[in-house]
């Protein structure tokens, strides 16, 4: 099977995903809203990595990172703002990447390497419009290119590390 083929079934394939998630979460609409933030949320972040080209695997809900991207654990979060703040517990996780999302009608992403975080209990933002956040997270805001880096160097949660010989 050459390339463009290959390709053509993937992007069918991705399309198929879609429609089925799609029509997943339409039928969850009576569950709490968090939850359903929270689904779509990581759904729009799978379909965006998806754009970009990348293969993203959803997890289940057991797994401590939501989203598999080549080998890059993605932990994904949404809060909208509760009148002081954006806020997302950060307990239990353990992934490569955190993607926060602030939700002010429209989407806002941190996108921050895990390390940086993994000590956090709690991660807040404190802007209302998460663009003009002037706080130490506001290096991360909408830098997809972590992922892109963590893929490029072939991060792989499950590969074990090279020993020198």
């Amino acid at each position: 099977m050459d390339e463009e083929a290959i390709a053509r079934l993937h992007a069918k394939a991705q399309a198929d995903d879609r429609r089925v998630r799609q029509s997943f979460v339409f039928a969850i609409q009576e569950r709490d809203p968090r939850r359903q933030l929270a689904d779509a949320i990581e759904l729009k972040v799978k379909w965006r990595l998806e754009d970009l080209g990348y293969l993203v695997v959803a997890q289940t809900h057991k797994e401590r990172f939501d989203l598999l991207v080549q080998g890059v654990r993605v932990e994904v979060k949404a809060a909208t703002w509760d009148g002081e703040q954006y806020q997302a517990n950060l307990h239990g996780n353990q992934a490569d990447v955190l993607v926060f999302a602030c939700i002010d009608g429209a989407a806002h992403y941190f996108v921050i390497p895990f390390g940086e975080v993994s000590s956090l209990r709690m991660l807040k933002i404190s802007s209302h419009d998460p663009r003009d956040y002037i706080g130490k997270w506001m290096r991360y805001y909408a830098a997809w290119e972590l992922i892109d880096e963590l893929v490029a160097a072939g991060c792989n949660a499950w590969q074990p590390a090279l020993m020198e010989i």
